[in-house]
This record gives C-alpha cells, sequence and structure tokens, in this order.
C-alpha cells in the first residue's frame, strides 16, 4: 500500500496528470448535466449515455476518495508522530486505498468500453456492434431459457450431492461448479462414486442440453445476424485510415502546402462500377430480371464505369420512369373500373325494362274480357 502519493519525481507527474483528468471530467460533467436536463428520461434510454453516467459517477467518487487519502496520510503520520508510543492504526487508510483503486478499475473497464462507438469507423468493429444490436432481443430470450435451465440444473445437483460433495454443497457453489463444467473444468469422479446411476445421467444430460444445445443456438443466432449485418453493410463504408487520410489532406490544403493531390484517388473515387448502377436500382424497386433488360435495351456493358453525378441522374431518370409506368397503369385499372361500372349500369337497365315489359304484358291480358 502506497501512501505518500508525492514521494517520487514520477509521482509529481502523475499527480499533474490526474488533475488535468478531473478538470476534463469536470467540464464533461456540465456537458452530460445539460444533456439530462434537456432529454430527461430519455437520456437513459439509450446505452452510450448509461456508459457516459458510469464514466463520470465512478470518476467523481474515486477522486473523491482520491482526496480523501490525500488529506487523511498526513494527519496520521502527524498523530503517529506525536505519539510514538500509542498503536499506530492504519486500517482506515487502507480502505481508503482498496476503495480507491477499486473505482479506478470501474472507471477503467467503462472507459475501454467507451472505446467501442468510435471503432465504428472500421468495418469489422462496425459489424459487430450492429450484430449484437440487432439480436439483443433474440440474445434475451435466449438467456432467459439458459438460466432457467442453468438453475434447475444447479438445484437438482444440490439435491443430489450436496451433502456429500463440496462443491455442490449449496446453489450458488453449484451453480459456479457447473459453469466450470461447461469450460471443460470439471471432476466426474466426486459425483460418479456418490450415485452410480443418477450421477451419468445428471452429467449427460446436462452437457448435451447446455452444450450441444444451448451454447450452439447461442452461436447460430450470432451466426445468422452477423451473415445478414455483413449482407446489408455497405460497399464504400467510410475506414478509419480513409477518414484520417481525409483529414489530413484537408489541413495540408488549408495551410497551402499541397493543393493537387491524390490525382489516382479521386479519379478512382469519381468512377464508379455498373454493378453499383445495379445496386441502386435494385434498392429502387427494380428486380433483377428488369435492370437486366435495362442494360440490354440501352446496350450497356455491366463492367463499364461512369461517373458517380451520371449514376445518380440515371438512376433518378428510371425511378420517374417507373413512376409514369406507374401512373399509367393506375390509369388502365382506373378506366378497366369504369367500363365494368358502366357494364353493370347497363345490366342493370336492361333488366329494369324486361320488368317494365312483363308488367305491360301483364296489365294488358287483365284488361281483356
Amino acid at each position: 500500500m502506497k501512501l505518500l502519493r508525492s514521494s517520487k519525481k514520477w509521482d509529481v507527474f502523475v499527480w499533474v496528470c490526474e488533475l488535468a483528468s478531473y478538470v476534463f471530467v469536470l467540464i464533461y460533467f456540465f456537458e452530460e448535466l445539460r444533456e439530462i436536463i434537456y432529454f430527461k428520461w430519455r437520456y437513459i434510454t439509450k446505452f452510450w449515455n448509461v456508459i457516459d453516467f458510469l464514466i463520470i459517477a465512478s470518476a467523481i467518487a474515486s477522486g473523491a476518495f482520491s482526496v480523501k487519502q490525500y488529506l487523511r496520510v498526513p494527519m496520521t503520520i502527524d498523530a503517529i508522530r506525536d505519539n510514538p508510543e500509542k498503536y499506530a492504526n492504519v486500517e482506515h487508510l487502507g480502505a481508503i486505498y482498496n476503495s480507491t483503486n477499486q473505482l479506478y478499475a470501474v472507471l477503467l473497464l467503462v472507459v475501454f468500453l467507451k472505446v467501442f462507438k468510435y471503432l465504428k469507423f472500421n468495418k469489422t468493429m462496425g459489424q459487430l456492434s450492429s450484430t449484437l444490436k440487432r439480436c439483443s432481443k433474440d440474445i434475451s430470450y435466449f438467456l432467459l431459457m439458459f438460466f432457467i435451465v442453468f438453475i434447475a440444473f444447479g438445484e437438482v445437483g444440490c439435491l443430489l450431492f450436496g451433502s456429500s460433495v463440496y462443491n455442490y454443497k449449496n446453489l450458488d457453489i453449484a451453480m459456479f461448479t457447473l459453469l466450470r463444467t461447461t469450460l471443460g473444468n470439471f471432476e466426474y469422479e466426486e459425483i460418479g462414486n456418490i450415485h452410480k446411476v443418477l450421477a451419468p445421467i445428471y452429467f449427460l444430460t446436462f452437457i448435451f442440453l447446455v452444450i450441444f444445445v444451448l451454447l450452439n443456438m447461442f452461436l447460430a443466432i450470432i451466426n445468422d445476424t452477423y451473415d445478414d449485418v455483413k449482407i446489408e453493410a455497405p460497399p464504400d463504408e467510410l475506414q478509419m485510415s480513409q477518414y484520417l487520410q481525409n483529414r489530413f489532406y484537408k489541413f495540408l490544403r488549408i495551410i497551402g502546402i499541397k493543393k493537387n493531390f491524390g490525382a489516382d484517388e479521386q479519379k478512382n473515387a469519381v468512377n464508379t462500377n455498373m454493378e453499383l448502377l445495379g445496386q441502386k436500382l435494385e434498392k429502387r424497386g427494380f428486380n433483377h430480371f428488369e435492370i437486366d433488360m435495362f442494360f440490354e435495351r440501352y446496350r450497356i456493358n455491366p463492367e463499364a464505369t461512369i461517373k458517380t453525378d451520371e449514376l445518380d441522374d440515371s438512376a433518378e431518370d428510371s425511378t420517374r420512369r417507373s413512376k409514369r409506368l406507374d401512373t399509367i397503369d393506375n390509369a388502365s385499372k382506373k378506366l378497366e373500373e369504369i367500363d365494368e361500372t358502366i357494364g353493370l349500369l347497363f345490366n342493370q337497365v336492361k333488366s329494369l325494362h324486361k320488368r317494365l315489359d312483363d308488367i305491360e304484358t301483364k296489365k294488358k291480358k287483365l284488361k281483356r274480357p
């Protein structure tokens, strides 16, 4: 346990860095406080807002304990020097020191979680976060079922082996033992010697349900969702290296060092493969057959390249044509409905004329003597 923080020169540097970090935490606190006042209860509905709140709370708490330790240590040392014959009790300093380290550990963990927010610039990490976000509902249902099965096996293990085996003495120890079993760390002989029949049934049933079924189901949920995210991911997603490169080139343009740079990159960025045209047409509602007919009609080579503005213009033109065709189809459908209505009215009028003729005929027959 280290009580004196400024005993070495390096400790002074660390103390200055901590002071600077607490200044940033204070600024960060007022920013988050403004968001809490503005969003109110909606603030906690976002995951990253909760992470920010935990960072601020753990930073403030660790800072408070650090200041308390910084103030109490000199007082305790002075008291020991004044009464050297009296027993020096420094347990309270040890408790403060341990609490400070624990809060620092929590702060470090939450800060590392916050790093994942900025890793979305990377395509793979962005797909990972999107996968976890999309399958969170399925995973929650899976975890509910998993814990029900896990607790059930823990209780059964307590009832069967709790009186003879320490690893199944109570529910907490039994569940921890089962968790070790899922990781391959188990001692079957402990329960096998107790029950020759029930022990293998219990063990094999747990292995089959939890490892072969539930864990593979969990992996299947993650894998299927990742495949969907990977298919739906945009092909031209901005990477961290590209972002930094663009910012660096922009800085060079601002200071006037380099004006014409990356001509090949700009040319490649302007030229877009015709496959992207097909993808844009597909997003606008065209199927593959219509896209092939479009290429065939206008004699477009699918391997050719066009400019981005031409790509957008062609897609918009195709959309306008599609809307015109939809309008014509709707008009023709309305005309057909009108024709059907006129036909029904004509049939009704014809039936009325026929009924009137029948009535006239009956009247004439009645007038005859």
